[in-house]
């Protein structure tokens, strides 16, 4: 572009000059002149309508020089078409007008010269600025490959230690499952083995080569469960349902090659195994294992019947020889009323604290049983705690004075002085840890602490010290000193006699309180018994009042009763013994009969059988209870078969204020009335139940209208006839309620009637399906009645 511009101004020049010429001679130079103005017309088109030209077309001067040359053009170009001397004739005017566009074409040629060198320049710019790039880039991606080479290099490494440890893992599992005790066995989705190691080998007799390839439901499992292991097979492949699959070990069976079962733990687990599913299998041979836990069960069964055994020996003796003790004891206390002489007042004394002693020792070991039975229960109540303190600190003192010590209590910081819970427990813990400071302690002192320690389960934490300076406990001693009938051999076991049970009782009191006991001593130096049990804070108020105000109970005149029961014969029988006791009497047949007589008149008291057809004893004193009839605060007497821990707490629960156990006789209603007894008490509850009761029988021919005893009889056995043969081989008290129902019944009518045998075998399966037992009947009660029934028929 640079080169057409520089000719446009050469091209001028050579017109200019053929102009000079043609005026000099025109016949030789007009077509020189023609041709010359030809050239100078095509380079000024090609410089104004060229696109290589574009970027000189913006500037002002170059277009005004362009548009001004071109419309010289033009108008010479009419001449120069035309004739020769039209041409001469105008050759001075052309002269002169092309000389004065010298200015114009000047501007041209260097204007555009310097637009194409600035642009030129611009390029060079932008080609440099383009290289610089080009070289940032080739830079970066360089580095970028630098860096990805890298990363291959140690993506390579990476994999080829993965592949190392992968090759190490693989190892290790071959070696774990080859070597493992347990037998592993691979199968894949259609059931065929796959993997088989040496335990397998070894549990179930096939050779590893014999098992891979067949299927497993072939080799291993017993024939009866083929079908249940093919369709759980089948739906789990159908549905994704897992049931053995991830759900631990399971017993199963197993077949070994020579076709013996035997029990197995299976657990089986899943995985894939790139895009196929195989299935791992760990199974253990558990033949000896069950063995041993058949045997170990056996064991704890016969320690259990032997535990059970002394347990209930303990007990039974403990109350036969408590009897004749208490008769003992009393015989004397008479005796030192009477006259005596100074030798045989002293032989009283004597015998007086060998009896003492004794009785101590045998409630010991009472207590002891009714713990170990599981039968002793918590009580919930208000007291105060220094007022338990101060008693037992009381009781205490005239000993402590004797041995010379001093006794006191020392509260430690913030107390609450009313709380709730089981005093009487805490208070022979107590009685117990002082009176053994008292023992074993000499002109010393004996400090009862207070203090709260915490707090949990909403409950106060109370720790309570018996400190002495008594002759203290070897180290060797103090891990047994709470054990039963642990009695030291040192000092300890020469100071004081005793059965080595109050620690031991103390120990299970304060377990069953959610507290615990403990000891630190050091032989010579005194011994520092504590025991932190919870106990609930209560208002002082509420401590000072009862936890329950009781019932005061009915006087020995007239009353009105309402008796509630639904059997016929249980309810004649009360009612003859309250009507022969003075006393006027309304019936109701079941607990809804009860609810409407109690809300149309006041009664003195109601006797409320406990189990009843449509209303129960619970529900029907709740009703009572509830509403605003003249009887909604009459004194509630529950009638019962049997009286749990449980369900008293029950019967106090509904409302009920006092509790009766069949069969009610003239002496349990003088007793509950607040009469004295008219007759001796009945034998000890320890001895084996009789078959028949006679002396309940005979009680209950007198308390009845003469004739109507043999007709109730009669209607007792033939309901118990019955009751007997519908009840069914099992009892369930969720799944046949209605039989527990019938069985309760039973057992009262029976309790009415004396057949104490049968009686106590219906209370026994009626507790046993209150605690959620399933009881096997099986025909046994059938020989009781039996007897029973034989028993009774001299009576008719």
């Amino acid at each position: 572009m640079q080169w057409s511009l520089s000719q446009v101004e050469l091209e001028y020049y050579r017109y200019e000059n053929n102009l000079l010429m043609a005026q000099e001679s025109p016949e030789d130079s007009l077509d020189e002149l023609r041709r010359s103005f030809d050239v100078f017309f095509s380079r000024i088109r090609i410089v104004k309508s060229g696109d290589a030209y574009s970027s000189i077309h913006d500037e002002p001067q170059i277009a005004e020089a362009l548009n001004s040359v071109s419309t010289y053009l033009e108008s010479a170009a009419r001449l120069m078409d035309g004739d020769d001397q039209t041409l001469v004739a105008a050759l001075p005017t052309l002269l002169s007008n092309a000389r004065a566009l010298h200015a114009q074409l000047r501007a041209i040629s260097l204007r555009g010269i310097m637009v194409s060198a600035a642009r030129s320049d611009q390029q060079r710019e932008d080609i440099s600025h383009t290289l610089l790039r080009l070289a940032a880039g080739t830079l970066f991606l360089i580095f970028a490959l630098t860096a990805l080479l890298l990363w291959l290099i140690h993506l390579t490494r990476l994999n080829a230690r993965r592949e190392q440890q992968l090759k190490r893992s693989s190892q290790q599992t071959e070696a774990i499952v080859a070597t493992s005790l347990d037998a592993v066995i691979v199968a894949n989705r259609c059931g065929q083995i796959i993997e088989f190691n040496g335990a397998a080998e070894q549990i179930f007799g096939y050779a590893r080569a014999e098992a891979i390839g067949q299927p497993m439901q072939e080799l291993i499992i017993p024939d009866d469960l083929r079908a249940r292991h093919k369709g759980a097979m089948e739906r789990y492949l159908r549905t994704g349902e897992k049931r053995f699959l991830g759900a631990g070990r399971i017993r199963l069976r197993a077949k070994r090659k020579s076709g013996a079962v035997f029990p197995v733990e299976v657990s089986v687990s899943s995985v894939l195994a790139g895009k196929d599913e195989i299935f791992v299998s760990y199974i253990r041979d558990i033949t000896k294992s069950l063995e041993h836990e058949e045997a170990l069960q056996r064991a704890r069964d016969d320690a259990l019947v032997g535990e059970r055994a002394k347990t209930q020996f303990l007990a039974v003796m403990s109350h036969e020889m408590r009897t004749p003790l208490n008769g003992l004891l009393g015989t004397l206390e008479l005796m030192d009323d009477t006259a005596l002489t100074p030798q045989q007042r002293k032989y009283l004394d004597t015998m007086r604290v060998s009896g003492r002693l004794l009785l101590h020792h045998v409630n010991d070991v009472l207590q002891i049983s009714r713990s170990d039975s599981g039968t002793e229960t918590l009580s919930e109540a208000p007291f105060d705690i220094d007022t338990t303190v101060a008693e037992i600190v009381e009781s205490q003192r005239a000993l402590a004075h004797r041995n010379g010590n001093i006794i006191r209590t020392e509260r430690i910081g913030a107390l609450p002085r009313a709380v709730s819970g089981d005093e009487r427990k805490l208070r022979q813990i107590l009685l117990n840890l002082v009176g053994n400071a008292v023992k074993f302690t000499t002109d010393g002192t004996i400090t009862i602490e207070i203090e709260r320690v915490g707090q949990i389960r909403g409950a106060a934490m109370i720790e309570f010290r018996v400190i002495d300076s008594g002759i203290g406990i070897a180290e060797a001693d103090l891990t047994r000193i709470f054990d039963d009938f642990v009695t030291l051999d040192t000092t300890y076991g020469r100071r004081a006699e005793g059965t080595g049970l109050g620690l031991g009782i103390a120990r299970r009191y304060a377990e069953a309180m959610g507290g615990e006991i403990g000891v630190e001593s050091e032989e010579g130096e005194g011994c520092a018994f504590w025991l932190r049990v919870p106990l609930t804070e209560v208002t002082k108020a509420a401590a000072t009042e009862p936890a329950q105000v009781p019932v005061p109970r009915v006087a020995a005149k007239p009353l009105d009763i309402l008796i509630v029961e639904d059997n016929e014969i249980n309810r004649f029988v009360l009612r003859e013994l309250l009507h022969k006791m003075g006393h006027r009497v309304d019936e109701a047949h079941n607990g809804r009969d009860g609810v409407n007589k109690a809300a149309s008149r006041h009664y003195d008291v109601i006797f409320m059988d406990v189990s009843m057809p449509q209303m129960d004893g619970f529900e029907a004193t709740h009703a009572i209870r509830s509403g605003n009839g003249p009887s909604h605060a009459t004194r509630i007497v529950a009638v019962t078969a049997h009286a749990l821990p449980t369900e008293v707490a029950l019967f106090e629960a509904a409302g009920m204020n006092d509790w009766v156990i069949k069969p009610v006789s003239r002496q349990k209603l003088q007793a509950l009335f607040g009469a004295p007894p008219t007759a001796t008490a009945r034998k000890a509850t320890g001895a084996a139940p009789r078959t028949l009761d006679h002396d309940a029988l005979q009680e209950l021919r007198d308390s009845l209208p003469e004739g109507s005893f043999a007709k109730l009889l009669r209607g007792f056995m033939e309901e118990t006839d019955a009751a007997i043969a519908a009840l069914p081989d099992r009892v369930s008290a969720s799944e046949t309620p209605e039989v527990v129902s019938l069985i309760h019944q039973t057992a009262g009518a029976c309790g009415t009637f004396g057949a104490e045998r049968l009686r106590k075998a219906l209370s026994g399966i009626e507790t046993r399906c209150k605690a959620g037992e399933t009881v096997e009947i099986d025909g046994k009660l059938s020989p009781i009645w039996n007897e029973t029934r034989e028993a009774l028929q001299p009576q008719l």
